[in-house]
């Protein structure tokens, strides 16, 4: 997904799953992932680093992340960028929305 709601702010999401598939490493790499605000002014989150083995250049390394109580101060874009050692490889956008509470 790329969006959560929140019925209102600050809100913590308990629980994100990320999963990464990742090839052209070298040995043992550390990855790790960054959440950003979406000018990228304020790390919100970072893992720390986690070393992926590669056998080869050409082998797929697939790896499963959960991040927890993820705080978010407003509505807005927010980015989950990864990166491999200090190199940056990508980012996905995360967007926050206020959403109407359910009726009771």
């Amino acid at each position: 997904f790329s969006a959560i709601g929140a019925a209102q702010f600050p809100v913590v999401h308990p629980r994100l799953a990320v999963y990464l598939a990742i090839t052209e490493g070298y040995g043992t790499v550390p990855i790790r992932l960054r959440l950003v605000t979406a000018e990228g002014s304020a790390v919100l989150h970072e893992t720390e680093p986690m070393p992926v083995e590669f056998s080869d250049p050409l082998a797929i390394a697939e790896v499963a992340v959960q991040l927890a109580n993820l705080s978010f101060a407003a509505p807005g874009q927010y980015r989950l960028q990864l990166y491999a050692g200090t190199n940056f490889l990508m980012e996905r956008r995360i967007l926050v929305q206020q959403v109407q509470p359910p009726p009771r």
